[in-house]
């Protein structure tokens, strides 16, 4: 009897400590998955275990496990893809402040500028495409891991999307948006970066 009523009290004593547990990913965990994930991709000091959280989700457990990445001779290692994007980062950041580079309005993304000379797209587009690439891969991975619903699953791109724009913006990226077509036939616009 007394070792059955021992396990009852440990049982709810078990269970009383996981009530207040996240059952799915949510706002606040999309938040600091993202800022986690941009800082470090912009050479941020972040710690792997800063996304194991006490009330943290079963997806944002799985989560905080991938990104441990790995250990090395020379200490922690983000996964690939986020080193991989930490790798070019000043080059991002060189051919944001060139102008080479611009930010996409509304997607996260960014682009060679249109309108490049001949002898400085093909640069411009490599390291556009790899970003690009290493983001939707970072963004897809994230809403496996974390097996977001529908509805989270925005909120999470609507939250990169944001963090990524403010970020860009600190490091010297503008949006291309292209000039509104002239008003009177002698009136002349042209295209170019905005930081809107």
């Amino acid at each position: 009897m007394r070792r059955f009523l021992l396990i009852f009290a440990c049982l709810i004593g078990l269970a009383g400590c996981n009530s207040g547990a996240r059952t799915a990913f949510d706002q606040a965990e999309a938040d600091a998955v993202a800022w986690w994930i941009e800082d470090v991709s912009r050479g941020v000091a972040r710690r792997p275990g800063e996304l194991e959280l006490d009330d943290a989700s079963p997806g944002l457990l799985r989560l905080a496990d991938w990104v441990k990445g790995a250990d090395t001779d020379a200490g922690w290692q983000p996964p690939e893809r986020i080193a991989a994007r930490r790798r070019r980062w000043i080059t991002l950041r060189a051919a944001f402040a060139q102008g080479s580079v611009v930010m996409q309005p509304s997607t996260g993304l960014v682009a060679p500028r249109p309108g490049l000379p001949a002898s400085d797209e093909p640069a411009a587009a490599a390291v556009a495409d790899q970003e690009n690439d290493d983001r939707r891969y970072l963004d897809a991975l994230v809403l496996a891991l974390v097996q977001a619903s529908p509805g989270p699953a925005r909120t999470f791109r609507a939250t990169m999307q944001k963090i990524r724009r403010e970020l860009d913006i600190a490091a010297g990226g503008s949006e291309w948006r292209p000039a509104a077509k002239p008003a009177s036939p002698g009136a002349m616009t042209s295209p170019g970066p905005s930081t809107r």
